[in-house]
């Protein structure tokens, strides 16, 4: 295996971000699926291999990978990777054996076939930029690792079902994470090869995606804790202390407040003598977030025990659908491409004219005829580029009064060519338009008022040509 058949340069998230979120989301499934087998061993093998180690093992070969692909690109990268992995594969068995590797020659075989799996998985993320569908696999190969784990865990009591809930919180975590930005990336790169440029990362989105996930996680935190509650208990005892301590920095900062205002009022109360009050302020109490969980192990008493159970198995594969049903939503959702075409002008759907105009269509039942729809888009301001788009508009509406008519999918590039077939315009100041045009529409460059005084030009050019068409 060499490094030298594909040159291209490293990007921070297709290089950066994105191999190693995938080999988290990998690790964390991986793992779960051999520390459910140790545990089903005779003798059972409990921390049979560490999470880490796992991570570690996909980490490196795709880090090995990169370094031989973007910096060394001969030999050396190939034996860079090789004998890496050989160092890293006999590093894990020591981690799990140490120098009994051969006691227990099935576990043996077990380890180290999957640490060599992981190596050969990191080395082909490093190695090729990814693309959303490796990561829409490898989110259902999770998903199916998970369901397996959960049946075992179900069936066999290997693990207590707590032990689940991190592992499929963290998966989700950075397997919903990973997918998004894989979206965003094939979408740019479906912009930049139809228009030439891509649009930038927003943080907008970033903050969007990052509370639609969050709140998942929190939901999942939530059921997670009716079906463990010890397990519930502990997250939040270890979650109490970052409660604690913001909830601390508030107070300080009401007590701040407060001591400011008694101290005016107090300034006050010097000249105006109030009426003193006997009753007692009231006691300011952290809440306790550990009082969530703490009642829900125990069937209520007039429920048999066998029933209970029975209803919570039957709430969690309900749960089970409905999440499957929402992440496949999710996985068609960011796979979805941006249209090129798309209206700039966002209006909210809660906005009172919308309303307003809602209202007054409520009762009209078959109206005389339909409101006639604007041709173009509505394009508001008076900068350079909104300049050139007015003037492109101009340029459309002109060249359909010729015969030439703008289709639906066509591209700037695509109508030049149909003008330049039939009609007679010239060549060089309809290439300036359009160029201009695909820069101010597309582009995030500046455009001067040298550029827009040119295209003026460009387009009194063209009208004065005349446009006649070819017979």
């Amino acid at each position: 295996m060499r490094f030298t058949e594909i040159e291209r340069m490293w990007n921070w998230l297709d290089d950066g971000v994105l191999p190693y979120a995938l080999a988290a989301m990998r690790a964390i499934w991986i793992w779960l699926l051999l520390q459910v087998w140790a545990n089903w061993m005779q003798p059972p093998r409990a921390g049979l291999i560490a999470p880490l180690n796992v991570f570690t093992l996909l980490a490196l070969s795709t880090l090995f990978a990169q370094i031989a692909a973007f910096k060394l690109r001969d030999a050396r990268g190939t034996w860079l990777v090789a004998w890496g992995g050989i160092i890293a594969v006999a590093l894990a068995l020591y981690g799990a054996f140490g120098l009994a590797v051969f006691e227990n020659l099935g576990a043996f075989v077990g380890v180290l076939l999957a640490a060599a799996w992981c190596w050969r998985w990191g080395i082909l993320a490093g190695r090729e930029p990814l693309t959303y569908d490796t990561f829409g696999r490898n989110f259902m190969y999770g998903v199916v690792a998970l369901a397996l784990s959960a049946f075992i865990v179900f069936t066999t009591h290997v693990l207590a079902p707590g032990e689940l809930i991190l592992p499929i919180l963290l998966f989700f975590a950075f397997g919903l994470g990973a997918l998004a930005l894989a979206s965003l990336r094939d979408t740019q790169r479906y912009e930049r090869a139809k228009v030439g440029a891509a649009f930038a990362l927003n943080r907008y989105w970033l903050v969007t995606v990052g509370v639609v996930i969050a709140g998942m996680l929190f939901i999942g935190l939530l059921l997670g804790g009716t079906f463990a509650p010890e397990w519930a208990q502990r997250a939040i005892a270890a979650l109490l202390l970052v409660w604690q301590f913001v909830t601390g920095i508030l107070l300080v900062l009401a007590f701040a407040i407060a001591f400011v205002f008694f101290g005016a009022l107090d300034l006050l109360g010097r000249v105006i003598h109030f009426t003193p009050s006997e009753t007692k302020p009231p006691q300011v109490q952290v809440p306790r977030l550990d009082e969530l969980f703490q009642n829900q192990s125990t069937p209520p008493p007039q429920v048999a025990p066998e029933l209970y159970l029975l209803a919570q198995i039957a709430a969690a594969i309900l749960i089970a659908l409905l999440l499957a049903a929402l992440f496949a939503l999710a996985l068609r959702r960011f796979h979805n491409y941006g249209e090129e075409d798309v209206t700039e002008t966002r209006d909210s759907v809660f906005s009172m004219g919308l309303l307003q105009a809602q209202l007054r269509k409520l009762f009209q039942r078959n109206a005389a005829k339909p409101s006639a729809v604007a041709p173009y888009a509505e394009i508001r301001g008076d900068d350079a580029r909104v300049q050139i788009r007015k003037l492109y508009q101009e340029f459309l509406a002109w060249a359909e009064t010729r015969g030439v008519e703008r289709r639906a999918g066509q591209t700037p590039r695509e109508f030049q060519q149909a003008l330049e077939t039939h009609l007679r315009v010239a060549h060089e100041p309809l290439t300036l338009l359009t160029t201009a045009y695909v820069n101010a529409r597309y582009s995030m460059s500046p455009i001067t008022a040298t550029e827009v005084a040119q295209v003026k030009d460009a387009w009194q050019t063209l009208v004065q040509s005349n446009g006649v068409r070819d017979v």
